[in-house]
């Protein structure tokens, strides 16, 4: 079976969506033996003693200027395919592809990309972009949907690629979330004074597309009834402002703790602090939520979800098992949806037992890297 050199503008330790899923595959990869290698651009002083601790190799390139830049990764990617003559390359999305391809022909190597859902908003509304991207994904000898919904995408706006298109799920490693020590959970409760509170966590960027405003509407909801819960929501974001003042209208700023930035080493505090986590991610022109990897990570925390039926969500959340999908623009909905799950103590439990058992199974990326091993089996052109 041949190597892997997976290329990417984003990775740890740096956090994002994309590098979450290169690091994910590649230490799934890694561990059943494959031989992996990233080529992946260097952002902070800490990157090098990041990289020491992972099973497989990590070639860093500067981010100079965006020429000279691609020089750099070229230059680099060039100097991997010489040492590993049978290695495919594969592109974690269409602007780290370029160079990809053009030394994919330039060798005569396999490659495979990656399609997210977004990007494809993204190409209708730009020349440039598809100037840019289209000959990328015509060159792929694989384009990889991160769900089901996402290739339903690809073959409706680009029908020719349909032979080509492989879904393989997005999944999330449980060891990551579960390996928590419990006293400093405690005293993430203690430092934000959440003690004897139930909380309702949402950890996204704070974004429009990422349904803030609507939780905040559904938590002041659930709040006439139920009076022991907060609302935390952690991350960044450009509405962070509007998002306070809608809270303050609404008459729950008390009970509302925004906690702005949240390094990657309190992510998985934050979600066992928790007794529910909710994102109500809707559709915009130019977003599309392609899966979902929060509720999954939730899950492996065993914590019930809410989230909005939208695009790839109804794949990372079992409606009814481990969590309740809604409307996203419907906050009644997913007040009930929050009411139900913690007002009953057996459906709480239920939900809570059949997450972990999904993350650890169908939501693995030891499953998605299984898959992945399958596809590489037979690697034609």
């Amino acid at each position: 079976m041949p190597s892997l050199i997976i290329q990417t503008n984003e990775f740890p330790p740096v956090s994002g969506g994309v590098g979450s899923y290169c690091q994910g595959f590649a230490m799934a990869l890694a561990r059943k033996g494959v031989s992996v290698q990233v080529v992946a651009a260097r952002k902070t002083e800490h990157d090098d003693l990041y990289d020491e601790s992972l099973p497989y190799a990590v070639c860093r390139t500067h981010q100079k200027l965006p020429f000279v830049r691609h020089i750099f990764r070229c230059v680099r990617l060039m100097k991997c395919l010489i040492g590993d003559q049978k290695a495919v390359l594969w592109a974690a999305e269409w602007r780290s592809g370029i160079v990809t391809a053009l030394l994919a022909f330039l060798f005569r190597r396999k490659m495979m990309i990656t399609i997210h859902g977004t990007e494809l908003l993204e190409l209708e509304t730009s020349r440039v972009m598809r100037f840019f991207a289209l000959p990328v994904y015509r060159r792929a000898w694989k384009i990889i949907a991160i769900s089901d919904y996402v290739a339903q995408l690809i073959v409706e706006k680009y029908p020719h690629y349909s032979e080509k298109t492989v879904t393989i799920k997005n999944g999330i490693n449980p060891d990551q979330f579960t390996e928590v020590a419990k006293v400093k959970v405690e005293e993430l409760i203690e430092k934000n004074n959440l003690r004897g509170k139930r909380i309702i966590l949402s950890l996204c960027r704070l974004v429009p597309r990422k349904g803030v405003d609507q939780t905040i509407v559904a938590f002041a909801k659930l709040r006439e009834g139920v009076s022991d819960v907060v609302l935390v929501v952690a991350g960044t974001g450009p509405e962070e402002s509007a998002l306070r003042e809608l809270a303050e209208r609404l008459g729950v700023e008390d009970n509302v703790l925004f906690t702005g930035y949240v390094p990657d080493e309190e992510i998985a505090l934050w979600y066992h602090a928790a007794s529910l986590y909710i994102m109500l991610s809707r559709k915009d022109d130019f977003y599309v939520e392609g899966f979902g990897l929060t509720f999954l990570e939730a899950n492996a925390c065993g914590k019930p979800v809410v989230g909005g039926n939208h695009g790839g969500v109804p794949e990372a959340v079992i409606d009814g098992i481990t969590g309740y999908l809604v409307n996203p623009e419907n906050p009644d909905e997913a007040a009930e949806a929050m009411r139900r799950i913690l007002s009953d103590p057996d459906l709480y439990r239920k939900m809570s037992e059949s997450g972990r058992d999904f993350v650890h199974g169908r939501g693995s990326w030891a499953r998605a890297s299984d898959e992945m091993i399958e596809l590489l089996k037979f690697p034609t052109i």
